[in-house]
């Protein structure tokens, strides 16, 4: 066995325990709790190198929400990171193993999303406007809009998952009435994620 086989059997051996002892909304919470810190990072750089600089000769709308701008497009940028570290800690990264389970997942990931992305800009606004710093309002809306996240996204997927069920079922009846007809088995994985997720990790088996 070459050292790079034996490094990607122990990979694999670690995803294996992963997945299978951690459950799922603790991994939620360690991939968002990468991704907000990477977020707050690139509010940070974007503030500070883009934003506020920008701020001096611009309308005053935007000198007054400099801080909510930077907020939004950083949480814009940061979902696409996230996106990736779901897939590495919470489904699985057969999940974007190919270019169109990537961007089938990215899609549904910014759909999910939204809706924190409209309403913890709003939430951060509100906040710095009642006179709370910027980083404590950022951490403060994050935390509120966490929780959320990953009912959202869940729900998105478990609804995906439970309309592949049916059109399986239909399948499966219409090949019962051919007999002449061979029929397809199905496979499905039944706990946690991998069952959430198995139309995108399992197309490729």
């Amino acid at each position: 066995m070459t050292e790079a086989t034996g490094h990607l059997a122990i990979s694999s051996a670690c995803s294996e325990i992963w997945f299978r002892v951690v459950p799922e909304p603790v991994r939620f919470m360690t991939s968002a709790g990468l991704g907000n810190i990477a977020f707050f990072g690139i509010d940070q750089v974007l503030y500070k190198s883009v934003v506020a600089p920008l701020a001096k000769d611009a309308p005053k709308f935007y000198q007054r929400n400099k801080e909510t701008i930077s907020f939004f497009f950083a949480y814009l940028i940061q979902v696409g990171f996230q996106h990736l570290l779901n897939a590495l800690f919470v489904y699985g990264i057969d999940t974007i193993s190919t270019a169109e389970k990537y961007f089938d997942t990215l899609l549904l990931t910014y759909s999910s999303y939204s809706v924190a992305l409209v309403g913890s800009t709003v939430g951060n606004a509100l906040l710095m406007k009642q006179g709370i710093s910027k980083n404590v309002a950022f951490w403060s809306t994050i935390f509120g809009f966490g929780i959320l996240n990953f009912f959202l996204l869940r729900s998105l997927i478990s609804t995906k998952s439970a309309n592949e069920d049916a059109q399986e079922q239909l399948v499966v009846q219409e090949a019962k009435s051919a007999p002449a007809v061979e029929r397809v088995p199905f496979k499905r994985f039944r706990g946690g994620a991998q069952d959430i997720w198995s139309d995108f990790s399992n197309e490729d088996a």
